[in-house]
């Protein structure tokens, strides 16, 4: 075994500063006597060490990388281009976040300092799980990442749905986490490591001759499948994204599933996803179902947060449709290319789902809000910027070009259909279409409804200036413009 080096302390810098700057809101709001500091001030503290960090993790990259990886802590981590690039998207997705607890009724006030400290907390846990090379470093990122979040949800000043969603995240939770630490215990045992390294050296036909293998390999995905809300795991989604402050939502949909991802993302590269006709068949049938039941659900929601929800959950269908083509392209030349439009995937959903989520975050103007689709009654007359926001962000979200959702779609399905994976591509494309209705209904009670007192947004009076939230809002709905018209340019800066 290795001696630490210096190496790995510099590549560990960023979670370093993370856990230093998750102190800082507590340490103010003790030093202060436990009155709860100036909102301003905790924002600045989290963003400072959120912004920090993303600097330090691309500075660090540049400097220890040259080779294009470096593995550190005896091979538990790895630094990587995908490391990079998703850590950092993840850090700067979370100033969003900060900024959207800091004018939220249900997240402001009293107890912000901590939600700081838990977020920055649960970064660690992120960052630490898309740098993993070991499934015990894996399992050790997905706890360190999740328990903080089951104590943001309960901090919810609404008690009646936060305390509820977080009990019910916490057990289902733990229970995935138990299956996907089972599977790791039955690979270990059938095959001695955990190391990705060593799984890869195994080679892909070991799952074919050794069925506790085979069965190690099946847990860990379903494990792996909960966290992004796959069928038929996905329950939990919807009550627990309606009933956490909306924030803590945006948080769970965009940066938490990304890490998720990024998990299964490496997870394929070992082989094993596409090796075993039976599990790779199941793992068709998952899609599908997650896609038709995500979208199938949405079409009935009279709760905005519940539509998101269900939307979130047909997404996840697409980015396992872009993952089943990346296992089946192993070695070939679109291999990498398929993994650079996953990446694009995901950084174009964490943009489209922050925005949305920023739009709901201010036009909840009290604590415990419920906003359905027809509390929007005429919101093109009394907010027209935040009704054109918003509707860009769902076109996007509905995947109608020429908006950046429309293309990293369009890049997955190609993928697929070059990997012969034909029905799942077209039940996917019949679900895409089933979307555009429930991404469209909202925008004609903003626009062709009259406007009426009854409704929240029939009232321009009722409304709170919330400024850093409106301004996220715009400029989220202007990226996927900007990005869907140059999407070739982000490709290759992806690349």
């Amino acid at each position: 075994m290795k001696i630490v080096s210096l190496a790995d302390i510099i590549v560990a810098s960023p979670l370093i500063l993370l856990v230093l700057g998750s102190l800082a809101p507590i340490t103010t709001k003790v030093i202060l006597g436990n009155r709860e500091p100036r909102s301003f001030v905790t924002l600045m503290e989290g963003a400072v060490a959120l912004v920090g960090s993303a600097i330090l993790t691309a500075s660090v990259y540049y400097l220890l990388t040259a080779r294009g990886s470096y593995f550190a802590f005896n091979d538990l981590l790895i630094f990587d281009r995908l490391t990079m690039v998703t850590s950092v998207i993840m850090l700067i997705s979370s100033v969003f976040v900060l900024i959207l607890m800091k004018e939220n009724p249900s997240s402001s006030g009293y107890g912000y300092a901590e939600l700081t400290f838990l977020l920055l907390s649960s970064l660690v846990g992120g960052v630490t799980l898309v740098a993993s090379y070991d499934f015990i470093t894996t399992f050790l990122g997905l706890e360190v990442m999740s328990l903080p979040v089951y104590v943001m949800i309960g901090m919810g000043h609404d008690d009646r749905y936060s305390k509820e969603s977080a009990i019910k995240y916490f057990v289902l939770g733990s229970f995935a986490s138990a299956i996907f630490l089972l599977g790791v215990a039955l690979m270990y045992g059938s095959s001695g490591t955990t190391s990705f390294e060593g799984l890869l050296k195994l080679g892909v036909e070991f799952i074919s001759t050794n069925f506790v293998f085979l069965m190690g390999v099946t847990l860990v995905i379903v494990g792996l499948l909960f966290k992004v809300s796959a069928f038929p795991f996905q329950s939990w989604t919807v009550d627990v994204y309606q009933g956490a402050p909306t924030p803590v939502t945006s948080y769970m949909a965009s940066v938490m599933k990304v890490a998720s991802f990024v998990v299964l993302i490496r997870f394929v590269k070992l082989g094993y996803f596409a090796s075993s006709t039976p599990l790779f068949e199941l793992i068709q049938w998952v899609t599908v179902l997650t896609i038709l039941v995500g979208n199938g659900g949405a079409l009935v929601q009279q709760s905005i947060k519940r539509m998101l929800a269900y939307s979130s959950i047909a997404h996840s269908g697409y980015v396992m449709l872009g993952l089943m083509a990346y296992g089946l392209s192993e070695y070939s030349s679109s291999e990498e290319l398929i993994k650079q439009n996953v990446l694009f995937y995901l950084l174009a959903y964490s943009v489209m789902t922050l925005g949305a989520f920023g739009v709901v975050s201010y036009l909840e103007q009290k604590e415990g809000a419920q906003l359905k689709v027809s509390d929007l009654r005429g919101l093109g007359r009394t907010r027209l910027g935040l009704a054109l926001a918003l509707s860009l962000l769902l076109l996007s979200l509905g995947g109608i070009p020429p908006f950046v959702g429309f293309f990293t779609k369009f890049y997955l399905f190609i993928h697929a259909l070059d990997q012969g994976l034909v029905w799942v591509t077209v039940w996917a494309a019949v679900g895409s279409a089933m979307g555009i209705y429930y991404y469209l209904r909202p925008m004609v009670f903003m626009f062709m409804e009259e406007p009426s007192s009854n409704d929240q947004a029939g009232d321009a009076s009722y409304f709170t200036w919330k400024p850093l939230t409106h301004l996220i809002a715009v400029f989220f709905s202007i990226v996927v413009i900007t990005i869907g018209v140059f999407s070739r340019f982000v490709l290759e800066f992806i690349r």
